[in-house]
């Protein structure tokens, strides 16, 4: 795996924790929060849904040009997270967190991230979040856009934008723009470093997961055995890795 495509894998999991709890919102009083509030809370509460996303990677803030693309199938229900790639599956429930990397014939295991299992109350991190950033929103063209501006080198992104459809009230587009110049393409001696921006969209909303409930159960995925795991059945072949410590 090349660095860019390493570095655009480290952000795609923090946008799957973001989607999940949509907390990472800087805090406010201000009627901008409240609205974002609305929107934070309707993917929050949903028991069930299944949605698609879609990943674009840029070199720098204004570029069209995309240097690297990716989709994948999010589903939350209950407390049980699925995200399906081109070449990994990662689900994750109250117990354990599995990554199925296709490519490698390899399953990882590890601890759930507890801020993503937890019900996480979004006034705990807006009280954390209120000294490191700014939030505005702007209605135009059926489109509400929150920016959010961070201070103090808080993240690792500079700023955010989220578009959200006012006719769907629906989550339709995330913006970050990252605050470190890098390259994308570091096999590239002509690429330069520039500070890239990631563009994700959300599309197809359901209420339903829309799979089969097997495929969201770790048993699905490995077996325990002992104070250890092996592969089950579906993934007979694949090296297993134990990081659950």
């Amino acid at each position: 795996m090349t660095k860019n495509k390493k570095i655009f894998t480290s952000y795609t999991s923090l946008l799957v924790i973001a989607v999940m709890l949509m907390a990472f919102v800087p805090a406010s009083t201000s009627n901008p929060f409240e609205e974002l509030k609305v929107l934070n809370d309707k993917y929050r509460t949903m028991k069930e849904y299944s949605m698609n996303i879609s990943y674009m990677l840029y070199a720098n803030y204004t570029t069209t040009k995309t240097e690297y693309t990716s989709s994948s199938h999010y589903v939350k229900k209950d407390k049980t997270i699925f995200v399906e790639g081109n070449q990994m599956q990662t689900l994750q429930t109250a117990n354990y967190l599995v990554v199925v990397s296709l490519a490698e014939k390899k399953i990882f295991v590890s601890k759930p991230s507890k801020d993503v299992v937890q019900d996480n109350k979004l006034d705990v991190i807006q009280k954390a979040l209120e000294k490191s950033s700014t939030l505005t929103v702007e209605k135009k063209e059926g489109k509400k856009i929150f920016n959010v501006n961070f201070k103090n080198n808080a993240t690792q992104y500079e700023k955010m934008r989220i578009t959200e459809n006012t006719k769907t009230a629906c989550l339709e587009k995330m913006e970050l723009f990252i605050g470190e110049p890098m390259k994308v393409k570091p096999e590239d001696p002509k690429c330069k470093e520039e500070k890239p921006r990631m563009e994700v969209l959300f599309s197809e909303l359901k209420t339903t997961a829309g799979m089969a409930d097997t495929k969201l159960n770790e048993s699905y995925y490995i077996i325990k055995k002992g104070d250890g795991f092996e592969p089950a059945p579906a993934f007979k072949n694949f090296k297993l890795i134990n990081n659950y410590h």
